[in-house]
């Protein structure tokens, strides 16, 4: 086979694999608002393209004809899955035309590099990966339009020329730019066929722009000003001078994401010119989502570089191939780190397996009447693109509000959802039914409409789709007799807050209380400033959290203000009034939460789930409660590292990072006895680390733990306090355990030479 060939096959598998991963990106309900825009828009392709989020026609805010080409697709398949397909394919097709313009110049097998470089370039995947956008189309059919000008086919350029003027208004004035700068190429050189193109695609493309602006956007109804130029108004106010510096270091910043990749390579050619308008149209936007990776923005200059990347290898080949292969290689080396590590589409965030949640958003969709007038969120949006009465937000006031209160990074459920609550309190709004998180509201000015809760999915498919997690705590709870359930988490992550909320959904609608012996339900991790799951509580739940983390809204109804302290303040009670999202500060002494607990049962609520943390919850198993564990994957060191080493495994293959998680759960009733009894029997290889004269943890706790694990081992490190991980020849011995996983063989007599710690007389440290 030919390397064309292998570039084909390569583009193929590109395609597939980008289609594949937007589709468990649809499917578990992360896509964003463009792909619901969209579906609406080429849905009605036939009657005016219209979509409710831009208030009518998408040609009011954009000149993009080619989108007519994918409403057959997309009608036929009827799913927006269709419109993520078109997009991977659509991504693919830029490597073939940047091969046989490499090709001419520094032979098949380095052409085959350049292509293939361009397939892992980092800004590419983010257009490709990213919601579906007309923009998706601009890289390949500029590169198919360059080469075609390269080679002097002219039939095949002019039908690129006007496949890329149909895709976006914007393309006009890049393509006018071009079309400059090679008619002044084709002139110096005095070819006139050159000159000929150049001119005629210079005339078409400001015919074209001033045909959208004079002609089709008051055809399709635009009487306000071009929606995209806010993009480039000035501010009511002036910036402050950080923000101006920020907004600065965010274009260099975003510059160099698209050049260094390429091993600046790109810079060598003058070719890299045809890029700069696209940049200015990125850069020059006072809205930092434009220039940041990631985006459909991207698009417009990327074919450029790429091109101007094929030139500069070949540059450099003239006179020094083996540095043009070597360059090639950085490239490629550069852009698979990108992707694996920093990658612009952000993999972890963007993609997880589909849970039994998604499975019930799925069926409440299903039961939704046809063609419901409902204002939501991103995700939801998303999937409800052949809806053409669904909207994003409450903006044009719907009569139904549908929010999917689970989902911590939605824009609009964090907009949206205090507005539903204040409106309840109102009576304004009313709270139709809620379900595991998602909420439907509907305006007390429409009550004459009625929708009806969707019915429970059939146990046989819900038996395949789930396994109702907090239900099962329940019942095990109840049948040990327990008033309050602990949940605890053997490390950072593990999933306990998740663990609550299951619990806290399979409550949902009864009378129970929820505190937590720290702080829990912040949406950014305090230590890491990363994302942690929201708390959601429906109407009815108690609440005992410090008293200045209860909303201002009538959300709540404060039921009595405690002396117990938290962190941040009194603890005070409250009752929910509305759904909505809550955060837990509560007392890390076990004597003040047993009063806590107390003062919950008093008020009503039964039983009470708190928050908490293993040596905290320990102090309260005198009590009568139950003990959840959340182990997530950080139980034990061994576990931890090897599941790094399979993800890395994954990566490697697959080129993105996937959100991997599970919750194991050991539910202990009051009868529990320390950690010990939680981890009993279990035969993992386990790796104990005590120092002879910890004051915190001393050795003791570590044999405790040691009797009850069958395949565990104590390192025990001589004269040594708490931390030992760092100790003498202790980091070998942990590298030799985690890479054999057999505690019992390691050779631990270096640690012999570990003496005492001298002691500290004063604040100065130890004595000379």
């Amino acid at each position: 086979m030919t390397r064309f060939g292998w570039i084909w096959i390569a583009s193929l598998v590109y395609a597939a694999l980008y289609t594949a991963l937007g589709t468990l990106r649809y499917v578990s309900y992360h896509s964003g608002s463009d792909l619901g825009l969209f579906t609406q828009s080429i849905a009605g392709a036939f009657h005016g393209f219209a979509n409710t989020t831009e208030g009518g026609s998408h040609f009011t805010y954009h000149f993009s004809p080619i989108l007519l080409l994918c409403a057959p697709l997309l009608l036929a398949a009827h799913s927006p899955l269709a419109l993520v397909a078109i997009q991977a394919v659509a991504g693919a097709l830029a490597a073939p035309p940047l091969y046989m313009i490499a090709r001419t110049r520094v032979g098949d097998r380095l052409a085959l590099g350049v292509a293939l470089v361009a397939l892992v370039y980092p800004p590419l995947a983010g257009v490709t990966f990213t919601d579906f956008h007309e923009n998706g189309f601009v890289p390949a059919a500029t590169l198919w339009l360059l080469w075609a000008v390269d080679a002097r086919r002219w039939g095949p350029a002019a039908i690129c020329l006007l496949v890329v003027l149909g895709i976006k208004e914007d393309q006009a004035p890049i393509v006018a730019f071009a079309a400059l700068v090679g008619a002044i190429a084709f002139a110096y050189r005095r070819d006139r066929a050159g000159l000929l193109f150049a001119g005629g695609a210079l005339l078409l493309a400001c015919a074209t722009f001033a045909f959208f602006f004079e002609v089709v956007r008051p055809w399709a109804g635009a009487t306000d000003a071009w929606g995209p130029s806010h993009f480039y108004g000035l501010p009511q106010s002036a910036p402050p001078p950080d923000a101006e510096a920020g907004a600065l270091l965010g274009r260099l910043g975003y510059f160099t994401e698209a050049v260094a990749p390429l091993a600046l390579t790109c810079l060598l050619s003058p070719a890299f010119v045809l890029a700069l308008p696209g940049f200015a149209e990125v850069l020059l936007s006072r809205e930092p989502i434009t220039y940041t990776m990631g985006q459909h923005y991207a698009a417009v200059w990327i074919g450029y570089v790429l091109f101007a990347f094929a030139l500069g290898i070949a540059r450099v080949h003239a006179t020094r191939p083996r540095l043009a292969r070597n360059l090639v290689v950085a490239a490629g080396v550069a852009c698979v780190s990108i992707l694996l590590f920093a990658s612009p589409t952000h993999w972890r965030r963007n993609l997880s397996l589909p849970n039994a949640h998604d499975a019930e958003v799925d069926h409440i969709l299903a039961a939704l009447p046809p063609n419901l007038a409902v204002g939501t969120q991103e995700s939801i949006y998303s999937h409800l693109g052949f809806d053409p009465n669904a909207d994003l937000g409450l903006g044009r006031k719907p009569p139904f509000a549908l929010f999917d209160t689970t989902q911590r990074a939605s824009y609009y459920v964090e907009k949206c959802l205090p507005e539903l609550q204040a409106g309840t309190a109102r009576k304004t709004w009313r709270l139709v039914w809620s379900r595991q998180g998602v909420v439907l509201y509907q305006r007390v000015s429409s009550a004459t409409v009625r929708i009806n809760e969707p019915e429970e999915q059939p146990n046989a498919a819900r038996k395949a789709n789930e396994m109702d997690v907090g239900k099962a705590l329940l019942e095990r709870a109840h049948a040990a007799g327990a008033a309050s359930i602990a949940v605890v988490g053997t490390s950072k992550n593990a999933g306990k807050t998740v663990t609550v909320a299951a619990l806290c959904r399979a409550l949902e609608g009864e009378s129970f209380g929820v505190c937590s012996v720290g702080r829990d339900g912040e949406g950014v991790d305090a230590l890491e400033s990363s994302p942690k799951p929201r708390l959601f509580l429906a109407p009815n739940a108690y609440i005992a959290t410090a008293a200045a983390l209860l909303p201002r809204s009538p959300a709540v109804e404060i039921l009595d203000l405690m002396r117990e302290q938290s962190a941040l303040g009194p603890i005070a009670l409250a009752r929910v009034r509305a759904p909505g999202f809550f955060e837990l500060s509560g007392p890390p002494q076990a004597s003040s939460m047993r009063r806590v607990i107390a003062a919950l049962a008093k008020h009503g609520a039964s039983p009470s789930i708190v928050d908490g943390a293993v040596d905290r919850i320990a102090a309260l198993r005198d009590g009568d409660e139950a003990v959840v564990v959340a182990v997530g994957a950080g139980f034990g060191f061994s576990v931890h590292w090897t599941g790094l080493l399979i993800l890395a495994v994954l990566l490697g293959l697959l080129m993105v990072i996937t959100s991997a998680f599970s919750i194991a759960t050991a539910l202990v009733t009051r009868e529990i006895s320390g950690f010990a009894a939680i981890v009993n029997g279990i035969n993992l290889p386990v790796l104990l680390l005590a120092g002879q004269r910890d004051p915190v943890t001393p050795p003791a706790y570590a044999e405790q733990m040691l009797s009850t694990l069958p395949n565990a081992r104590l390192l025990l490190a001589p004269g040594q306090g708490h931390g030992v991980i760092g100790a003498g020849c202790m980091p070998r011995l942990v590298v030799d355990f985690i890479q054999e996983l057999k505690p019992r063989a390691l050779d631990d007599r270096c640690l012999l030479q570990l003496g005492d710690i001298p002691a500290f007389i004063d604040f100065n440290g130890a004595s000379p």
